[in-house]
């Protein structure tokens, strides 16, 4: 501590604004806080500087649930109504097969074209 001192040029509401600028572009993070915490550590009769920076950050899971959790349910629900349905063996077997297929391609046509950088999802998502 006698030779070095670390500090902090900024103040850590500069740096949040700054740090929220550069997660905008990933959708998936939202960046809550950011906090400074400067103190000296002893070890061994010797003071050592310390700056640390805790990040604070929690995850968006509306474009999850739009992607993947509300199409496939809604695919599974129509095959639970098919399958108690009235209708024969190979039919049932058959758009078994259609809904696995369905529900995969639906993953991935949702997951490319939902954008990621957005707070709200679009309209056509959400209808």
């Amino acid at each position: 501590v006698t030779d070095l001192v670390m500090k902090t040029r900024r103040t850590p509401a500069e740096m949040m604004k700054d740090s929220q600028s550069f997660f905008l572009t990933d959708g998936e993070w939202k960046f809550t806080n950011l906090s400074i915490i400067e103190y000296t550590e002893r070890v061994d009769d010797k003071g050592f500087s310390i700056v640390t920076y805790v990040v604070t950050m929690e995850r968006r899971p509306t474009l999850y649930i739009l992607n993947l959790i509300l199409p496939t349910c809604a695919l599974y629900l129509l095959d639970m109504a098919v399958l108690f349905g009235p209708s024969s063996l190979e039919e049932k077997i058959n758009f078994q097969i259609a809904i696995i297929l369905g529900s995969s391609m639906l993953a991935v046509i949702l997951n490319n074209s939902l954008p990621t950088s957005s707070n709200k999802p679009p309209i056509i998502g959400t209808s």
